[in-house]
């Protein structure tokens, strides 16, 4: 399962596919992506998924991760994602999957 950790105005949560672990959220589970024109939507998050079997789904910029585990109570392992990248996700099922190559988020430059 991955966990991530998601930059919200002034702090951070933590959430998992089931929601959030640490942190206040006023936004609950949902995590920021930018469209197109640049505004940024948020979505729940909804776990993490192999780049294989996504095929033509929509994929999505998700923004303002600033790292990922996979240690399901989200309390050691941590990777940081640097703050100008995004990772690629996926919308399916009416939320935000992140896609994984290589067991690992796939991550851009936003430069």
């Amino acid at each position: 399962m991955l966990v991530i950790r998601h930059r919200y105005h002034y702090g951070s949560i933590v959430l998992s596919e089931h929601g959030v672990i640490f942190g206040h959220s006023v936004i609950d589970n949902k995590i920021a992506v930018k469209l197109k024109n640049g505004d940024f939507a948020y979505y729940p998050y909804l776990g993490a998924a192999n780049i294989v079997p996504i095929g033509n789904l929509k994929r999505v910029k998700i923004v303002n991760l600033t790292g990922y585990t996979f240690d399901e109570d989200g309390l050691r392992d941590w990777n940081q994602i640097p703050s100008d990248h995004y990772a690629v996700g996926a919308w399916l099922n009416g939320g935000i999957y992140v896609l994984l190559k290589d067991g690992h988020p796939i991550l851009f430059s936003s430069n």
